[in-house]
């Protein structure tokens, strides 16, 4: 009997506790917009590329949808779209390499913690002639 009343209360302590912190921490779209300005820049050649020429490519150009028209999945989740420029370094460019063009959404949510993460998805990089 103690033992499906403690194993009852172990229960009810967990789920009210990850309730109240998921409900405790809303995400706004202007706080997930302002995160993703300034993270996104300098993870987005390793995040969206995932191989070699991550090392070499930087983000010349950056373009976030407007706060007002990001899409909200749940209340701490995000997603808005993004266009992105990516350059080779002038060693790079002496030897033709191109720059890269991507453009998709990416998706900021709050993490269990209260850190915030972002996440590229549905996007589509292209190399654009000069």
């Amino acid at each position: 009997m103690t033992r499906r009343l403690i194993a009852a209360a172990v229960i009810t302590a967990v789920l009210s506790g990850a309730a109240a912190s998921a409900s405790a921490a809303p995400l706004s779209k202007r706080e997930a917009r302002a995160f993703l300005m300034q993270a996104f820049p300098p993870a987005a050649p390793r995040a969206l590329l995932r191989d070699q020429r991550a090392a070499f490519f930087t983000t010349s150009r950056l373009w976030l949808q407007s706060a007002r028209r990001c899409a909200r999945r749940d209340p701490a989740t995000v997603s808005c779209s993004f266009r992105a420029r990516l350059l080779p370094d002038a060693a790079h460019r002496k030897r033709n390499w191109w720059p890269i063009s991507c453009r998709g959404s990416v998706r900021a949510r709050r993490l269990g913690d209260g850190r915030l993460q972002g996440l590229p998805r549905n996007y589509v990089c292209r190399t654009v002639r000069p």
